[in-house]
């Protein structure tokens, strides 16, 4: 039967296979000290994913919460970053579409194959059972395939009930929705305050070259959680503690100036020495136009000098605090 209840069992179902599945991967990882970023998501795309995507030609018209946060969960855990980090930015720095985007292909894909079947097959016979029950205000699968189709701006595919080049079809409509997605994606980080920086640093849609570039882990994580707003600084941990924005002023320094990016790279004092062993070259009149240039640009030699400065810095000032 097509009820909610059935479907969700089903799915919450594959979830919990595929996080036995990644609990080999995370074992496999552990053995292999400081796996690409990509080699991961490629043992993503072929180990975790089918189990995912088991049959969501099905029940993959509607969005599961569920499915999409278990891929949160694993971009993190190649991120190495805390499950509170945003899924947006992660995703976004990963270059991973939402699942969704990769069931909807399915879903039109076996529409069409439906389509193509004889009469007296028992699935074609089912499908036009279920657009009778359409056409008299019925929400079957055929009613969900329509609305995404009208969705997406190809209505006029489901009232001719079929293409004639099913391959060029695809091909748009894939585009489509990848465009729509990666649209969206951008919205939600222009619109989301606490990834206000990482909106200046972020303009394509890609894997981010540090991730590929910086073989360390540990330094990876720390370029990462700079870039997305997790780095343990007061404008960002004064956030979680319901601190204004405007009173959340580094605890290191006396000049009462907030403790943002800008300021824990290139001006507190308490970081002077570690600045000048790891970034002595910076600008006399450095800016956050300088900082940003670097993010998006992402000079290997500059970006893993960055890392290392982030790492000690890091470790130095909650020493300092925990010491208070």
């Amino acid at each position: 039967p097509y009820t909610t209840l059935f479907r969700s069992k089903g799915v919450n179902n594959l979830v919990m296979k595929a996080n036995r599945a990644f609990a080999s991967v995370k074992i496999f990882s552990s053995k292999l000290k400081n796996i690409s970023p990509s080699v991961l998501f490629k043992i993503f795309d072929v180990q975790l994913k089918p189990i995912l995507l088991y049959g969501s030609e099905i029940w993959g018209v509607h969005k599961w919460e569920s499915v999409e946060r278990f891929h949160f969960q694993y971009c993190k855990y190649v991120l190495g970053v805390s499950y509170k980090c945003s899924n947006v930015a992660v995703l976004a720095d990963c270059g991973r579409n939402y699942i969704h985007v990769d069931i909807l292909q399915r879903v039109i894909k076996y529409w069409f194959k439906l389509l193509e079947l004889q009469e007296n097959r028992y699935p074609k016979q089912c499908y036009k059972m279920l657009c009778k029950l359409d056409a008299v205000g019925r929400h079957t699968w055929a009613s969900a395939v329509k609305k995404i189709l009208f969705l997406y701006g190809f209505g006029y595919v489901w009232e001719a009930q079929g293409v004639a080049d099913k391959v060029a079809f695809m091909y748009t409509f894939v585009n489509r929705i990848y465009d729509c997605y990666v649209q969206n994606l951008f919205s939600d980080i222009n619109s989301t305050s606490s990834l206000d920086f990482y909106s200046h640093i972020k303009q394509t849609f890609c894997m981010e070259p540090y991730l590929i570039n910086i073989k360390s882990k540990d330094l990876r994580r720390r370029i990462t959680l700079l870039r997305i707003g997790a780095l343990s600084i007061r404008k960002n941990t004064g956030r979680r503690e319901g601190i204004p924005r405007c009173c959340r002023f580094c605890q290191l320094c006396k000049e009462h100036i907030i403790e943002d990016e800008f300021h824990f790279l290139f001006k507190c004092p308490v970081f002077n020495e570690i600045r000048k062993k790891y970034i002595p070259n910076i600008p006399d009149h450095v800016d956050l136009v300088y900082l940003y240039n670097v993010l998006k640009h992402q000079k290997l030699e500059t970006v893993s000098a960055f890392s290392h400065f982030i790492r000690d810095a890091s470790v130095l000032r909650n020493e300092l605090l925990n010491s208070k």
